[in-house]
């Protein structure tokens, strides 16, 4: 019997404390109870069963209703988590003009500053580019003309991925992620998805090591705007006052070239700073502010926030911000940003306090990854890992972030232009 694709707008969210409830549910997407019956293999006398509650379902039939009506099977098994459709999206349409353009742009990059790039890897390279610019063209709707700085950008990342089989893990999991209907529950694909953070790492570290990394500090600056001094003076005093202590331990988390760690060295003496960073040439850059006394002397040092180099209960604060997007959002996965959340919540005293500034959005760039968050995913996040959350409000991040040099510093790599999340929240005593 053939059947008509479920009609997502047919299943409405309704209490679902039961699993009849859930059968019930994937009845009404498919059309009815005959239409589940047949397309998942199922007499319809046994389904009545499952659904009426006199028989228990054993998982191998669980699994073939939740496929037959594209749901998560774990939620149909035990009502958590999201319910939705794991309907595949089709690729975006094919813009020659585009692949064109990276093609030759990056052809153009590897010959001026002499990157050693196997041809089997740029080829492969050049693919995962345009299917990430493609993504975000079919995600916001704007068409993208790659300049020399983004490409620049991309070619420090990419320079990471040492081999083919490397690159094609980034492209794996855009397409997992994106076009094959992949749900929060991400258990089949847990071994892809740690190679894919592993590899974001490296290659994040590869970019801010690269010329392009390095210009992108040089242009920051070490001062801050007046509007940034006045957020991170009024992020200070709500902290002191939530806390309940006049002196404090304050991890700058992805502290770049240490501006803001500087800044509360010489204007807040009652702030004991550390920062991480996984950039070198960063890390570089704030032991030259050591040497010259505008910070203490090794209070920074190079790590992955995914596995703190610092003991249980060591600080009162953590503060990380526009460094947390660098990382995937992917729910019960323990990876990407929930790695980082289990060693901020391992290193933060009792009562205390985690301060998050995040770029706001609802979609993932895939490029150089950034990772958007909502005031919903954030308090998702915060509240599975047993924050309390303070309060989060929506700012605009260009307030600070390039200083007092953000008119020199190119559009495409200017994250000012994007609004944001700053939250705070508690570590329960």
């Amino acid at each position: 019997m053939d059947l008509p694709p479920p009609d997502p707008t047919a299943f409405t969210y309704r209490p679902l404390g039961t699993l009849a409830d859930r059968l019930a549910a994937c009845a009404d997407a498919v059309g009815g109870k005959r239409a589940l019956a047949a397309a998942s293999g199922i007499s319809e006398a046994q389904l009545y069963r499952y659904m009426d509650g006199d028989a228990a379902p054993p998982i191998d039939r669980l699994n073939d209703i939740a496929a037959a009506a594209q749901v998560d099977n774990g939620w149909l098994l035990t009502g958590r988590g999201a319910w939705q459709m794991a309907v595949d999206r089709p690729m975006p349409t094919f813009r020659p003009d585009l692949l064109v353009a990276l093609h030759d742009g990056l052809h153009d990059l590897l010959v001026e500053y002499d990157r050693p790039f196997p041809p089997k890897v740029k080829a492969r390279a050049v693919t995962y580019l345009y299917e990430a610019f493609r993504h975000i063209e079919a995600t916001t709707g704007e068409i993208i003309s790659p300049d020399k700085f983004q490409l620049l950008k991309t070619l420090g990342f990419l320079a990471e991925m040492r081999t083919e089989a490397e690159v094609d893990v980034l492209r794996q999991a855009l397409h997992a992620l994106e076009y094959k209907g992949l749900t929060p529950h991400y258990a089949p694909h847990q071994q892809l998805l740690t190679l894919w953070c592993n590899l974001l790492v490296r290659g994040m570290r590869g970019y801010y090591n690269s010329y392009a990394g390095q210009l992108y500090f040089e242009r920051m600056g070490q001062k801050l705007s007046a509007d940034a001094i006045v957020e991170l003076h009024g992020l200070v005093t709500e902290t002191l006052k939530v806390v309940g202590k006049t002196n404090l331990d304050w991890l700058d988390l992805g502290c770049g070239n240490g501006r803001h760690l500087a800044h509360l060295h010489k204007h807040m003496p009652n702030l004991r700073v550390r920062g991480l960073e996984l950039s070198d040439h960063a890390v570089a850059l704030c032991q030259d502010l050591g040497k010259a006394n505008k910070l203490p002397a090794d209070c920074v040092v190079q790590g992955d926030m995914r596995q703190l180099p610092f003991p249980d209960a060591q600080f009162d604060v953590v503060f990380a911000r526009l460094s947390l997007h660098s990382l995937p959002y992917l729910p019960g996965t323990g990876l990407g940003v929930e790695a980082v959340m289990e060693e901020i919540q391992r290193v933060l005293r009792p009562g205390g306090m985690l301060v998050l500034v995040v770029p706001e959005g609802e979609y993932r760039k895939y490029i150089v990854l950034d990772e958007c968050f909502t005031t919903h995913s954030l308090t998702s996040i915060t509240s599975a890992h047993d924050f309390q959350n303070i309060r989060i409000l929506e700012s605009n991040a260009q307030h600070g972030h390039f200083g007092t040099n953000a008119q020199n510093i190119p559009a495409t790599i200017r994250r000012g232009q994007l609004a944001s999340l700053t939250g705070l929240f508690r570590k329960p005593h």
